[in-house]
């Protein structure tokens, strides 16, 4: 009997600049003095259970609330609270939440299918995650291996050559990052690579 796919991580990548990231700094404004560590921290919790679970997305019932809530000895009014801001800021996707019931992002999603090695026999579901450059995929499962080695290919050619050329052979589902409308800077996940710039792609407009 072969071994139980594992879907979620042993660990989880967090930028040593995420805390002083201005979507992370106006989350933790959203709060009183007195518990902007605690929602910071609850925020960094509910991320280390979604790599941890599925790997990129939790489904958000009220049975995985009160769980949460038991698991980190907090009042419920408080995570919800911690969930609403972080949506808001842009830190989860709200669609995901309101249509599918699931907390995720294309960050989340990005980070975890770039942790995965290519032997992975598991998938990524389109219509959970958000993945970035699948122009050719609208529903169905990506297979992570190919993934991977598309974005490796593509990273690859993009350093070794910056001029024009012809993409016709370039894999549909690969694009270059997208650049943000407001300062120029490459979009990575859901922020702007530059941490002054307020723009959200899934808004459309700066926060």
């Amino acid at each position: 009997m072969g071994r139980p796919v594992k879907e979620g991580l042993d660990y989880m990548q967090l930028d040593c600049g995420f805390w002083d990231h201005k979507k992370a700094r106006l989350f933790r404004a959203m709060f009183p003095k007195g518990q902007r560590l605690s929602a910071s921290m609850l925020l960094v919790l509910v991320w280390m259970r979604i790599y941890a679970g599925k790997g990129y997305y939790i489904e958000w019932d009220e049975d995985e609330r009160l769980l949460c809530c038991e698991d980190y000895d907090v009042e419920l009014e408080f995570l919800d609270r911690v969930i609403e801001c972080a949506v808001e800021r842009g830190l989860f996707d709200r669609s995901r939440l309101a249509e599918k019931g699931v907390l995720t992002s294309e960050e989340i999603t990005v980070r975890w299918a770039n942790s995965k090695d290519k032997r992975f026999s598991g998938g990524l579901c389109t219509d959970i995650g958000i993945v970035p450059g699948f122009t050719g995929v609208v529903h169905g499962t990506i297979d992570i291996g190919q993934w991977i080695s598309a974005q490796r290919r593509e990273e690859k050619r993009n350093g070794e050559n910056d001029s024009p050329r012809d993409n016709s052979d370039k894999p549909k589902h690969t694009q270059k990052r997208p650049k943000c409308p407001k300062c120029g800077r490459e979009i990575i996940g859901d922020f702007c690579d530059n941490p002054d710039c307020l723009y959200s792609p899934s808004e459309g407009e700066a926060s």
